[in-house]
């Protein structure tokens, strides 16, 4: 299942709520509890430079992944131990999800997952693993300029990535970002300083014409 939210600049996708068959997904020490469901809350983020001559370009990077329990009883009940309580409190204290997103999540992966619990027999298993992957896109504007494009980074984007040239982090440094035709992306200072004397990609060398 995949549902879509948009908010902003950023659109929310949570891609599935399903059983998975894979039991080493379950950590060691849920596997010997009561009749239950271990879930895995993965979140991802991307990114998405949008810009007139070509389609969107996507960065991924997983945020955070994190497990817990569920006894069988507490997916009906709305306490802090309940599926109710433990996404509440993952959705919190993730910056990116506004409070109507949080809420229309934890509702859709509550139902799909009673839905599961009703239709899907688990013997032979004491816990079954539920994955549950969240993606967050954040929309990134640009404007052209001629041979160069720049970017306008939004915070918290392109976490982890960094800038080939100087090896810094995008998201923890300063400074314009310039995307190239080829879509690789770097610091304008960094990208500037190279083009001087080589005039294509750092990445790919891909061979640039000058602008007038």
């Amino acid at each position: 299942m995949v549902y879509f939210m948009k908010y902003g600049n950023q659109r929310f996708e949570l891609r599935k709520v399903e059983l998975e068959s894979d039991q080493s997904l379950v950590p060691e020490e849920f596997r010997n509890m009561a009749r239950g469901f271990c879930f895995v809350v993965q979140f991802y983020y991307a990114t998405e430079l949008k810009y007139s001559y070509r389609s969107l370009v996507s960065v991924a990077n997983v945020l955070q992944c994190q497990h817990f329990h569920i006894q069988f009883p507490q997916l009906y009940t709305q306490d802090e131990d309940s599926l109710f309580g433990k996404l509440r409190v993952i959705f919190l204290t993730n910056e990116d999800l506004p409070k109507d997103v949080q809420k229309t999540m934890t509702s859709i992966i509550v139902d799909a997952t009673k839905s599961i619990v009703c239709s899907t027999p688990n013997t032979g298993h004491k816990v079954e693993p539920i994955l549950v992957q969240i993606r967050i896109v954040n929309v990134i504007s640009m404007k052209e300029n001629n041979l160069l494009t720049h970017v306008v980074i939004e915070k918290g984007s392109l976490t982890g990535e960094q800038c080939v040239i100087c090896l810094e982090e995008f998201s923890s440094s300063e400074g314009e970002i310039i995307l190239m035709p080829c879509s690789h992306i770097y610091h304008r200072n960094c990208i500037t300083k190279w083009l001087k004397t080589k005039l294509h990609c750092p990445t790919c060398r891909l061979a640039l014409e000058p602008s007038d």
